[in-house]
């Protein structure tokens, strides 16, 4: 078995009296949602292990984002983290993923 990632949720306890009497039905209302550590230590290794003007070009993304991403200075948008995402497994799968020449 290998974990591919962890996803971190905590309960809280102010709402527990609405869940025990039925008045809070979605649990989303209950549940604080702490995010999946897979950018953090799959995403950006792979990222640094690219390079930033090189993950750059592949995006179209601005210089500054995307070291602010690799930094962990910011929260990608879904859609950033997808852009982001193709463009690290096209420049892995090119050349066994050995090719790492700016």
């Amino acid at each position: 078995m290998h974990v591919g990632a962890v996803h971190l949720v905590g309960k809280e306890g102010n709402r527990i009296d609405g869940v025990a009497t039925g008045e809070v039905l979605d649990p989303d209302e209950v549940l604080t949602d702490y995010g999946d550590d897979a950018w953090e230590n799959v995403v950006v290794p792979v990222a640094r292990a690219m390079g930033i003007r090189r993950l750059h070009r592949a995006t179209c993304l601005a210089l500054s984002q995307i070291s602010d991403l690799v930094h962990l200075r910011a929260s990608p948008h879904p859609s950033t983290r997808a852009r982001v995402k193709e463009a690290l497994t096209m420049w892995a799968e090119g050349v066994g993923g050995l090719d790492r020449r700016a």
